[in-house]
Parts: structure tokens; C-alpha cells; sequence
């Protein structure tokens, strides 16, 4: 657990494969499969089990909004204004605390990462003295092929916020 301002954030990628009430999460591997989905699923990047001890799994949309809870009892899955206070405690700007895209990197908060072979590359001016480690662990594409991207350059987490009218959700 790591304590960021008045908030208290996990201080590690989510592993879990059941949901709060026991009863499993999918494990979904194939890419046509993954982006048919309409339930809740995981899986590891590029279906790989190396890098499940430090980065976790990749969870859907589904299995982050499941009422059953995909985090631990007493902790969510956080809105986007949960997120903003959390860059906010980092130092980020009020001016970027909005904006969409890529933001907080003059202050080292957020920003584009630099990519490396390393799972771990070093963002530019940051500190970490935080302590959120969030790891650039990468995503997978619900919405055309099912892909894995961004491993080693981005992390993306999921916000509780709806974006839009078509069920899209809020991600940093």
C-alpha cells in the first residue's frame, strides 16, 4: 500500500483471476476471442506468464466493472477524478489535470515514457518519490483485433468513468 496525498493506491500490478465473490475471471487468449467479448476477462501480455509477478494481468472493461468486484475487498477500481487527485498530489498542473492525451511530463508525472527492450524504461525527470511504481505493462485491443501493444513504453489503468455515449471508459 502506498500513500499519495489523502489516498492510499495499491502498491502493486493486480494478479487476481477470481472475482471478490470467488467465482473465476476468464482467462481469454486468442485475440478474436478477446475482442468479442461482452464479459469480463484477463490475460497476460502477448499470453505470457514471465512478467506475471511484477506487471500482472490485463483485465477488460468488463471484468474492471463487474459488480463482483475485480479488486480486492475494500479497494475499486478508481474514478478519473480519483486519478486527477492523485496526479494532482504528484504535481501536476491544474491546467493539465484536464486535458486528454499524454500529460504531466514537464513535472515528471506523467508523460511518454522512453521505450526500451527493458520492461522498466525510465520516465524522463521523474522521480518516483511517490512511490507509484505503475509499471508500462502495455495494453490489449478490445475494439478491432485483439492486439497486445505499448508493453514497455505505456501503462494504461482503468478509470470507474464512462467517456462518450458508445460504453468507453475513462483510462490513464
Amino acid at each position: 500500500v502506498v500513500r499519495i496525498g489523502e489516498q492510499c493506491w495499491m502498491g502493486a500490478n493486480l494478479r487476481t483471476t477470481h472475482y471478490n465473490e470467488g467465482s473465476s475471471i476468464p482467462n481469454v487468449t486468442g485475440n478474436n476471442d478477446w475482442r468479442q467479448l461482452n464479459t469480463g476477462a484477463w490475460c497476460h501480455y502477448v499470453n505470457s506468464v514471465v512478467d506475471n509477478d511484477s506487471h500482472g494481468k490485463l483485465y477488460n472493461w468488463y471484468a474492471a466493472m463487474d459488480v463482483r468486484g475485480v479488486c480486492p475487498l475494500g479497494w475499486h477500481v478508481p474514478t478519473d477524478a480519483e486519478w486527477k487527485q492523485l496526479e494532482s498530489a504528484l504535481g501536476m498542473s491544474a491546467v493539465e489535470l484536464d486535458a486528454i492525451g499524454i500529460r504531466g511530463e514537464a513535472e515528471g508525472v506523467g508523460g511518454m515514457m522512453k521505450a526500451t527492450v527493458s520492461w522498466n524504461p525510465p520516465n524522463a525527470g521523474a522521480t518516483n518519490q511517490g512511490g507509484f511504481s505503475g509499471l508500462a505493462s502495455g495494453t490489449r485491443d478490445g475494439f478491432s483485433e485483439g492486439s497486445f501493444f505499448n508493453a514497455g513504453s505505456h501503462g494504461y489503468w482503468w478509470t470507474r468513468s464512462d467517456y462518450g455515449e458508445f460504453n468507453y471508459a475513462w483510462y490513464r
